[in-house]
């Protein structure tokens, strides 16, 4: 719909729209401002991507689904606000946006999919709610200044590379059984 157009600086998606469809605003190199209104239930792939002076983002409740790649390489992202309600974020939907210092995920989220947040270098830390339940390869892989993990809920099944090139330290919840030794002395990345 309006890829390509580097005279585009914002945009406020209506209420009467219910899809940003896959690359609609891909590599609006001046797109600066996106309100996404509350009838919005899905970002198509590749939506937003190379966005690159779009600073933050606030995903309401209403949206389900994030498409793959939708941020893919939005190189000014520094705040992502994704509301409760969303149930799915795609793969590699927020890889490689450098500035992206702070994610806030919601509790309805269960899965952090392949490459999700992968080369998030800025990314200081994440705090992962209650309802993930998986995170998948290369989650967070190359986030090289990630050095806080907080869980918040139980165990969740990661990858044996969701954290690859990463050091930091993780912290979960006590008494909390689901938190094995085996889950806890695994590694789950390289360096």
């Amino acid at each position: 719909a309006f890829a390509n157009c580097y005279g585009l600086t914002g945009v406020v998606i209506s209420d009467t729209v219910t899809t940003v469809e896959g690359y609609a605003f891909s590599c609006c190199k001046n797109l600066a401002d996106v309100v996404i209104s509350n009838s919005v239930t899905s970002i198509g792939t590749w939506a937003f991507e190379n966005c690159d002076v779009l600073t933050k983002i606030s995903i309401p409740g209403s949206v389900l689904s994030v498409g793959n790649s939708a941020f893919y390489d939005c190189d000014k992202l520094a705040s992502a606000n994704i509301a409760d309600g969303v149930a799915s974020l795609g793969d590699s939907a927020f890889i490689d946006c450098d500035a992206l210092t702070d994610v806030t995920l919601p509790n309805s989220l269960s899965v952090i999919g392949d490459y999700t947040f992968s080369y998030c270098r800025a990314l200081p830390s994440i705090t992962l709610p209650k309802g993930i339940t998986h995170i998948d390869s290369a989650a967070f892989s190359s986030c090289d200044k990630l050095a806080e993990i907080t869980f918040q809920g139980h165990a969740p099944a990661i990858s044996s590379s969701a954290f690859n090139y990463v050091t930091a330290n993780a912290y979960y919840p006590q008494n909390d059984d689901t938190w094995t030794g085996e889950i806890l002395n695994a590694s789950y990345g390289s360096n």
